[in-house]
């Protein structure tokens, strides 16, 4: 389970398809998810034979990560938390959001980190000007291929 989580208009979803192209594996990318139905949504993937399962977008607030951890979707020794990074105004000229929705989850960052830590759990950082390579990259580190 990777769970994909950077401000809004960084490119997440795009690095999922990425990550999913460039790997011989079945990797499903769960998009818009609910927290309540992760666990059954993730379950699902795999019973449908995914490999991999990327959470696209979760977590989003500093709670997320413990929903992350008590239902077992990433926990130490399994999974990983990936932070994309981008520039801030890339986010705002691709007109996915406003300056102040990407300056909010820039003050929720720490947080976030924080309760990665407390938990012990494997995190990543990538940065989106190359996606192959962030995604090769990130596929190597989280023993996704070769």
């Amino acid at each position: 389970m990777i769970a994909l989580f950077g401000p809004p208009g960084a490119g997440l979803t795009a690095l999922a398809h990425v990550i999913r192209d460039a790997s011989n594996l079945d990797i499903a990318v769960l998009r818009d998810t609910e927290e309540q139905a992760l666990p059954e949504r993730a379950d699902f993937a795999r019973m449908l034979g995914a490999a991999v399962v990327i959470m696209d977008g979760f977590p989003s607030f500093p709670e997320d990560i413990k929903k992350l951890y008590d239902a077992r979707l990433v926990y130490p020794g399994s999974g990983a938390v990936v932070r994309v990074v981008t520039d801030p105004e890339l986010c705002v000229r691709r007109g996915y959001k406003t300056p102040d929705e990407v300056l909010a989850f820039n003050k929720r960052l720490p947080l976030i980190e924080e309760a990665i830590r407390g938990f012990n759990l494997p995190y990543y950082v990538v940065h989106n000007d190359d996606l192959e390579q962030a995604a090769l990259d990130l596929a190597k580190r989280a023993q996704i291929t070769d």
